[in-house]
């Protein structure tokens, strides 16, 4: 509950001492990103990138860094918003590098048209460009119209690229390949993948193989599956060698291997809003129509009637002991319009829990329903299914998504306390912007509990305050019933209330409260607590024009601490109050001290 401990793990004295940070420690920046800690890189940045107008050179080099991060993280539409807003006064040549970076995040982010807009910007804005750069940006346009999967379009942009620029090399054997295999033309494709024997044309390799020799489909099956399981390749390429895979089982006509690949190229996901290559891309909807002609193939060999909900749920419990591909495509036939609601739900709720219990299953059923046209709004998936999303979402992070998800959960799910899973709710639907429903949720927890878990309920309203929304938060502080509570519990809510109280314009009440909490156990206590209640209630009086009290209060503060630090800061509290005795003092440093963990015992 003592969110001070957690929030400031440094020593006042530190933060008071530590040093700006200068464009020259760019290369400590650089050392956090290549450690990991992309994240906290991408922080300082924001916080210490030189200004353009003062110092374009460093502010150039802090941003190539910056851009550098963005695709580490895959942040394309961070990449293109930067790139759009270079400032008036930077060197044309980096402006041109910049819009270099949007056009391909834009490729990355499949905004294919607004990519070539992008490069067309730069071939031909009329400035001075190498050949080598006019070349990858022609290049470029020749990707989009692949990617895009328009073959004639593909086709004319490389024709006029070769015309400019005869190239045999590997880059361009591989698009004219692309572009054979965009038309279904094996052979041809493979005439120009001779010689490129490298991991990363296996798959083309492959799919070229496929096309040219449809009776190849039993092998090639087996070598997609081989890929698949390849550690040593990158994950890009064990995802497509699936999707080959795939292809190869749907020639073939083994509907069990059909399921069963399609499953495992759709386990690796594409999140992050990249598209990769459109000639291995799985749509979860191939995967919804696999388990369709499986289930209902299996069926008829059962002589199975459609409807007959009993025998339907024996045939695949029984797969599910031996072939649990066969039972999920057996449960997938029941989620279908043949069977009435409620065991279309529970259908939906095996197969959720069949996939979460595969070692690949959690990023599996993610997509299959968040990228499945069948449901095109969370809120259209079954209720028992987005439990399991909502775990997963919110493993990834993504809040906005998750409070989509659990929009309408009021229930909880099974082996999870009521109190419990409304909490959670509440809490995901407030920081993904459910305001209403967020705050329902936390009322319902309020009004139902019979033991209220006040810590864990503390923590939700914590959250509101953070974003700022301080009247209901202190609704929700006021009705905690204090009486009941231990001391310090009680000492600690009139500290929050206080802080709400003073965001919302009442710093009079905002500095009785804080010196409630700083008395409660002991009205002249100094201890850790007290002291820093007793700072905020003097800033609190001094912003109110109370300055004698306020004065009063800091002089106390000043006798109580030895810390050279904190004693500097109270000083200069008192000296401008002598200045400005009638007027208000901005809290200067406040957020030093702003907790009770903050200023510790002198």
């Amino acid at each position: 509950m003592n969110r001070a401990i957690v929030r400031f793990l440094l020593p006042v004295a530190f933060l008071i001492a530590a040093p700006a940070m200068h464009a020259a420690d760019l290369s400590e920046v650089n050392t956090l990103a290549r450690t990991g800690a992309t994240g906290l890189a991408l922080e300082l940045m924001d916080r210490h990138q030189p200004d353009a107008a003062e110092d374009p050179v460093a502010w150039m080099q802090w941003e190539r860094e910056r851009m550098f991060l963005y695709r580490t993280r895959r942040h394309w539409d961070a990449i293109v918003e930067r790139a759009g807003a270079v400032p008036d006064n930077i060197h044309p040549g980096f402006e041109r590098w910049a819009r270099h970076q949007k056009a391909r995040a834009q490729l990355e982010m499949g905004a294919f048209a607004e990519s070539r807009r992008t490069l067309a910007s730069l071939i031909w804005e009329g400035e001075a460009v190498e050949a080598d750069r006019l070349e990858e940006w022609r290049r470029m346009i020749v990707e989009s119209w692949l990617d895009e999967g328009e073959a004639e379009a593909a086709r004319s942009a490389l024709r006029r690229l070769r015309q400019d620029f005869p190239d045999d090399g590997a880059d361009a054997r591989l698009m004219e390949a692309r572009l054979y295999l965009l038309e279904e033309r094996g052979e041809e494709a493979l005439g120009m993948l001779e010689g490129l024997l490298g991991d990363e044309y296996r798959n083309y390799r492959l799919l070229a193989r496929l096309l040219e020799d449809p009776d190849q489909a039993g092998e090639i099956l087996n070598e997609g599956i081989g890929m698949g399981f390849d550690q040593e390749i990158d994950v890009e390429q064990r995802r497509t060698g699936w999707a080959v895979a795939a292809r190869a089982a749907e020639k073939a006509g083994n509907r069990t291997a059909r399921v069963a690949t399609l499953e495992r190229a759709l386990s690796y996901g594409e999140r992050d809003g990249a598209t990769g290559d459109p000639l291995f891309s799985v749509e979860a909807d191939a995967l919804w129509d696999a388990y369709e002609v499986l289930g209902r193939a299996l069926g008829n060999e059962a002589r199975i009637l459609v409807g007959d909900e009993e025998a339907w749920y024996e045939a695949a419990e029984r797969a599910a002991g031996s072939e649990s591909v066969h039972a999920r495509a057996m449960y997938a036939v029941m989620t279908g319009r043949d069977f009435d609601a409620e065991v279309r739900e529970q259908a939906h709720k095996i197969l959720a829990d069949m996939l979460v219990r595969e070692n690949f299953g959690e990023p599996l059923l993610r997509n299959l329903y968040l990228t499945s046209e069948r449901y095109p709004d969370p809120g259209d998936i079954p209720r028992p299914v987005r439990y399991h999303l909502a775990d997963i979402v919110l493993d990834e992070g993504d809040i906005p998504l998750a409070s989509r998800i659990m929009e309408g959960l009021e229930k909880p799910p099974e082996g999870v306390a009521p109190e419990d899973w409304q909490l959670r709710r509440a809490r995901v639907l407030l920081l993904g912007g459910a305001r209403a429903e967020g705050l329902e949720a936390l009322w319902s927890v309020m009004e139902e509990s019979e033991e209220l878990n006040v810590d864990r309920f503390l923590q939700v309203v914590f959250d509101l305050q953070d974003m700022g929304d301080h009247e209901p938060a202190l609704e929700f502080l006021e009705a905690i019933e204090l009486d009941e509570l231990a001391d310090q519990t009680q000492r600690e809510i009139l500290f929050w209330r206080a802080e709400s109280v003073e965001s919302l314009g009442d710093p009079v009440e905002a500095a009785r409260l804080y010196l409630r909490s700083a008395g409660h156990v002991d009205a002249f206590s100094m201890d850790q607590w007290a002291q820093t209640a007793r700072y905020r209630a003097a800033d609190a009086l001094a912003e109110a024009g109370e300055t004698e009290d306020a004065r009063r209060l800091y002089r106390s503060l000043l006798n109580a601490t030895q810390d050279e630090a904190r004693r500097a800061v109270l000083r200069n509290r008192l000296e401008r109050l002598e200045r400005r005795p009638q007027e208000a003092v901005e809290p200067e440093g406040a957020e030093m001290l702003d907790d009770p963990a903050d200023f510790p015992d002198g």
